[in-house]
């Protein structure tokens, strides 16, 4: 009897054509598979539309929108595969109209104006994890897109340069009666949070932030603290500010159930950093502090002595795991910081400076995904 061959098993088949998302060129290939056999379609597809990304406006980006729409507009089959979607600052080709029947995750930039198209993405049954970018547009203009928010969205990111600017009061709705209850937030902002207090805060985000477990947030003299709510947060990222020399605004012994504590330590100053970790209290069961340096610190011995002194002090019990994330991971290095080492508490990491293999990124995705 003849062998047959493995890749008449189609589980065999459909996870061999999986590995092809590794290689660079995985779009071409996807495309080449689907041409092969029926029994190649499938999987190759699936492949090819689960995650499409148009963020960078080059030329190739262009031609793609409108590839892409044409694609799912003749074949509306093919939106089932979509799980993830990054869209330019405009939304084009009434994209928002496509039936995305299995959509988990949208990432969007706003730059000029939002849309009904968004409010129509934002409203989808399966959508998990939704991040917005806003250069130029307030967060009052967002208003009629939340309120068509679905509650099924888990997790949010939310970057804003613009403020939240003056509500169109003639327009406004008094906000849900029942709050979205939030799993992650992420908050970069470089600009005033201020909100109007004669509206209900869930008129600018129907969200309930009391329930968040994991936070991101950009560390500024002050941080709108009334907006998140700490009671709940498990693991926290902490970006450096844009001011290096700006006072942080963060109590650690705040946040009671804090176990991972992640620190971007680019832009701060040592004081600052010191001054963050101090606040670690004793009844904290806090198990692992990432430090991301990303530059050899061999450079900085009065860092690494005051680091070796603070971190090996803290009063929790047990101890945290702290890892520190360089360029070089040398052995001298670990010689800077003998109290950790003595007590078993130093991990030395390397630090991943390409954005797509970013350990930051990672590890905030990781961190959601258990949630």
């Amino acid at each position: 009897m003849a062998t047959k061959s493995p890749l008449v098993v189609q589980e065999l088949l459909n996870r061999c054509i999986d590995f092809l998302a590794l290689s660079r060129y995985y779009t071409r290939d996807f495309v080449s598979c689907s041409l092969v056999a029926r029994s190649w379609v499938d999987a190759s597809q699936a492949n090819l539309f689960r995650a499409p990304s148009f963020l960078d406006l080059d030329d190739d980006t262009v031609n793609a929108i409108p590839a892409f729409y044409r694609a799912l507009t003749t074949n509306p089959a093919l939106a089932r595969y979509v799980r993830e979607l990054t869209l330019p600052p405009s939304l084009p080709h009434d994209l928002s109209k496509i039936n995305f029947t299995r959509l988990e995750r949208l990432s969007i930039t706003v730059k000029y104006s939002v849309s009904d198209g968004l409010g129509r993405l934002l409203s989808l049954p399966t959508l998990r994890y939704v991040s917005i970018t806003t250069t130029t547009v307030p967060f009052s203009h967002f208003i009629n897109a939340w309120s068509l928010c679905s509650p099924t969205i888990q997790h949010l990111e939310l970057w804003c340069q613009k403020g939240v600017g003056d509500a169109p009061l003639s327009e406004v709705d008094t906000g849900r009666t029942v709050l979205i209850p939030l799993k992650s937030f992420s908050l970069d902002y470089t600009c005033d949070l201020d909100f109007d207090l004669t509206l209900p805060q869930s008129v600018f985000f129907p969200f309930d932030f009391s329930t968040v477990k994991a936070l991101a947030v950009v560390v500024h003299e002050e941080i709108p603290w009334s907006l998140i709510p700490r009671s709940e947060v498990e693991s926290l990222v902490i970006y450096s500010p844009v001011s290096a020399d700006a006072a942080p605004d963060l109590d650690l012994s705040s946040f009671p159930k804090l176990t991972n504590l992640r620190i971007d330590c680019h832009d701060f100053i040592l004081s600052n950093i010191l001054e963050i970790l101090s606040t670690i209290s004793a009844s904290q069961r806090v198990h692992t502090i990432s430090l991301v340096f990303g530059e050899d610190l061999d450079s900085y011995p009065e860092l690494c002595d005051a680091l070796d002194t603070v971190l090996s002090s803290l009063p929790t019990t047990p101890l945290p795991c702290v890892e520190l994330e360089v360029d070089d991971c040398t052995e001298e290095l670990k010689d800077s910081f003998t109290k950790l080492i003595s007590k078993n508490m130093l991990r030395v990491v390397p630090y991943f400076e390409n954005e797509d293999e970013a350990e930051g990124d990672l590890w905030w995705r990781r961190i959601i995904d258990r949630l």
